[in-house]
């Protein structure tokens, strides 16, 4: 089954959820609403976005409303009320106080607009931008009766827009009058007291459509950032802040069911293409594959200590941009290429994260697996591989396991790697300059992700890079190096599958069961 013909069976479900009363008689309507139960899927939509509207942390705002959005149907009526409360713009009649200064107490100012964008706010109560007015909307010297913050948000908006536009991206979709005319909305309210930056959701009725995967989306933005300092100033986190949460905007009019781990981290890859001096993604790598090479990259982490993990792999894209430079209007080509292959709207081709992945990279000449077994062993050395890496210190895994080689025995290691992961093993040599290192490879067939790269570090800085020929269906392979002033030979393996069993309820590509997790591989060294 396609993966479009498995989400239009899908949502045709969710529809006849929402549907099922409709031709129902007022008592007996009355009597299914009593008896209706949320599915346990939509009630766990809601209790996350009730965490993230309480400050309990954990939940991806965007993702938690667009979850929220998709299954409100399979809701029982109470909880719909409640996730049309969470789900409503902040100019809406205040049905619950569920979100805080969210929610406008007040009648908004009239909106600041240009061709493209309004940018809605209130002249009191918590949710107010500071007043002051001392510029124009160009930034200019001179009072226009609007406050300067306002002034600033619909000017940072603008040209996000006209990048985006300019780099091949489609405007995100008209509203109708949703919001009070055709243009995108965006909402300025107090949300970083509980540490949320901003966030985009939707209230399309079509995102409980069959088929529908393309829908509007409006914005809301923090009112001051001050509760940022620390990783920068409020300018540059409204300027970052922006340019991701616009582009999931523009990711709605494409697939707003996309894959979770591919909308963030491309959402996150963005802010440092559109502005490049603020590296506020910087503080994402600390929980990536950079620093857990371990784990499956694609993947959507919404809790525990590991949440916030896809954000952390826009390091991939990072990867892929500076490997495949071609660029239009400012911004590499190889994400847009991505999402036009995601692209659900009409006949697009609507391929999912890890296959439109393939697909944009099989056109610049190489595979998905053969780009992330080289970003892999890239990433042992961050501050060469990335053009930023070394003035902003990237950080880097320690190895799995270290070795000091100090006689001619044959010692075997053997470890199970999950899909999209890698382990790494350091052999530093305590033996004759003359002796080499030759190292057995014995791993499933290549059609399951294996690779092998064995990278010297000379003495000198120097580096160099082998890949070890594995058989293709055997999986087996050998390659011996010399020493000669080597200070430390490494020896990556990685588990590049790609393959899902999709659509099982999980957070990796295709909502899929991976295919080849728990890959087992043998590595046999010794020193000859």
């Amino acid at each position: 089954m396609s993966f479009a013909s498995h989400r239009a069976r899908l949502a045709t479900l969710v529809g006849l959820a929402a549907l099922s009363g409709a031709l129902l008689a007022p008592s007996a309507q009355a009597d299914n609403d009593r008896q209706q139960a949320s599915s346990p899927r939509a009630a766990k939509a809601l209790a996350a976005v009730q965490d993230s509207f309480a400050g309990a942390g954990g939940a991806d705002r965007t993702i938690a409303l667009r979850d929220l959005a998709a299954t409100r149907s399979e809701l029982a009526p109470a909880q719909r009320a409640k996730a049309d409360a969470y789900l409503a713009r902040p100019t809406a009649e205040r049905r619950a106080n569920v979100r805080g200064d969210v929610t406008y107490a007040v009648e908004e100012a009239t909106p600041a607009c240009d061709e493209s964008i309004c940018v809605h706010y209130v002249t009191s109560t918590d949710a107010a931008p500071d007043p002051t007015d001392l510029q124009d909307a160009s930034g200019e010297p001179g009072e226009n009766g609007i406050p300067d913050y306002v002034d600033t948000v619909l000017r940072e908006m603008g040209l996000i827009h006209e990048q985006y536009l300019a780099a091949g991206y489609r405007a995100p979709k008209s509203d109708g009058t949703a919001g009070g005319d055709s243009r995108i909305d965006v909402y300025i309210a107090n949300i970083g007291a509980d540490g949320t930056y901003g966030y985009c959701t939707s209230d399309d009725p079509r995102t409980n459509v069959e088929g529908a995967y393309d829908v509007w989306a409006y914005c809301v933005l923090d009112d001051d950032y001050s509760e940022f300092t620390a990783q920068n100033t409020p300018i540059d986190s409204l300027r970052v802040t922006a340019a991701h949460e616009y582009f999931h905007a523009v990711q709605f009019g494409y697939d707003y069911l996309e894959d979770a781990w591919l909308l963030e981290a491309t959402a996150a890859w963005i802010e440092d293409e559109v502005y490049p001096s603020v590296n506020d993604n910087r503080q994402y790598l600390a929980n990536s594959p950079l620093t857990r090479p371990g784990l499956s990259m694609d993947q959507f982490i919404g809790e525990g200590s590991l949440s916030g993990w896809h954000y952390g792999v826009w390091i991939f894209f990072r990867n892929l941009s500076e490997r495949f430079p071609t660029a239009e209007g400012g911004l590499p080509t190889i994400v847009r290429d991505i999402w036009d292959r995601v692209d659900a709207a009409g006949e697009a081709p609507d391929q999912y994260s890890w296959q439109a992945v393939d697909g944009a990279l099989r056109a610049r000449g190489i595979t998905a697996a053969a780009a992330f077994a080289d970003f892999a062993v890239g990433n042992r050395l961050p501050g060469r591989t990335y053009a930023e890496g070394a003035a902003l210190r990237y950080p880097t895994a320690a190895p799995v396991g270290s070795v000091v080689l100090r006689d001619l025995k044959t010692r075997v290691v053997t470890r199970k790697i999950n899909h999209l992961a890698s382990a790494t093993y350091r052999f530093t040599p305590k033996v004759p300059a003359a002796r080499r290192l030759t190292v057995t490879i014995d791993a499933p067939a290549t059609v399951r992700g294996s690779r092998a790269i064995v990278t010297s570090f000379a003495k000198s800085g120097a580096i160099s890079r082998k890949v070890v020929p594995l058989n293709s269906s055997t999986g087996n392979g050998a390659l011996t190096v010399p020493f000669g002033s080597v200070k430390f030979v490494e020896v990556t393996l990685v588990n590049a599958s790609g393959r899902f069993a999709c659509f099982r309820n999980t957070a990796f590509s295709c909502q899929g069961v991976p295919v080849d997790d728990a890959q087992p591989f043998k590595l046999t060294y010794r020193v000859r």
